[in-house]
C-alpha cells in the first residue's frame, strides 16, 4: 500500500488547523486561538525540514501573484492583505494540495 505524501498530509493538517481554530490577520496567534497561515504552520510543531517544505509549498502557490517575493513575506503579504478573506486562504491551501497531487501523478511508478 502506498504511503501518503508527508507534504500533502501536512498541508491537510494546516487546513484542518485553520478550519478548527480559526484564521486571523496581522498577528500569528490571537487571543481566541485563531492563527494566521504562518502561525498555523508553527502550531503544527513540524520538524524543521517539514516546516520549511510546507512554507515553500504555500509560497510557490503565491508566486503567480507576487513573483518578486520569494520568501515568507509573500505569505504574510497575502495573509494580511485587506482584501484577503478566509475562503482565499482555504483556496490557497487546497491549490497547494492539488499541486502535490498533480506532481505525484506525473511521477513514474
Amino acid at each position: 500500500m502506498k504511503q501518503p505524501d508527508p507534504l500533502l498530509a501536512n498541508a491537510q493538517r494546516l487546513l484542518d488547523r485553520l478550519n478548527k481554530s480559526g484564521w486571523c490577520q496581522n498577528t500569528g496567534l490571537d487571543n481566541t486561538g485563531a492563527c494566521c497561515i504562518i502561525g498555523a504552520i508553527y502550531m503544527l510543531g513540524l520538524p524543521s525540514e517539514q516546516h520549511s517544505a510546507l512554507e515553500q509549498l504555500v509560497r510557490s502557490n503565491l508566486q503567480y501573484k507576487w513573483p518578486d517575493l520569494n520568501n515568507v513575506n509573500a505569505i504574510i503579504k497575502f495573509n494580511d492583505g485587506h482584501k484577503t478573506r478566509f475562503k482565499h486562504v482555504q483556496e490557497l491551501i487546497v491549490r497547494s494540495m492539488d499541486s502535490i497531487a498533480t506532481c505525484s501523478s506525473r511521477t513514474p511508478k
